[in-house]
């Protein structure tokens, strides 16, 4: 399983995060035929080279485990790496399996990542 935690800086729409949101759903729905492109396709292209690789077929599921508002910037609208590495550690939960996926508004900025 690939865990997702959004976090979502500065002020963001239902619109916004519901596109974002079908997207990430779209990473491993799979409805059958379909006329409509799903990337979900993707991954089983990916899932073949794990086969090829001798890696096995296990099917890759991608899903949202948390999401994380701040609509303020409680760091400034311009965050830097020591900020990210405080808010990642704080909304994993110290869950290692999760990767956090950080959007920012177009008025936030980031500065300096290393």
């Amino acid at each position: 399983n690939l865990n997702l935690t959004l976090i979502w800086y500065g002020q963001f729409g239902r619109a916004q995060k519901n596109a974002i949101r079908a997207f990430v759903e779209s990473l491993h729905y799979n409805a059958g035929p379909s006329f409509q492109a799903q990337v979900s396709s993707w991954w089983d292209i990916i899932e073949s080279y794990k086969v090829v690789a001798g890696k096995g077929s296990c099917p890759i599921n991608v899903k949202v485990v948390k999401q994380v508002t701040d609509p303020k910037y409680s760091a400034g609208k311009v965050i830097t790496s020591d900020f990210i590495q405080q808010l990642l550690q704080k909304v994993t939960d110290g869950d290692s399996n999760a990767i956090s996926v950080l959007f920012t508004d177009r008025d936030g900025g980031i500065n300096q990542i290393n």
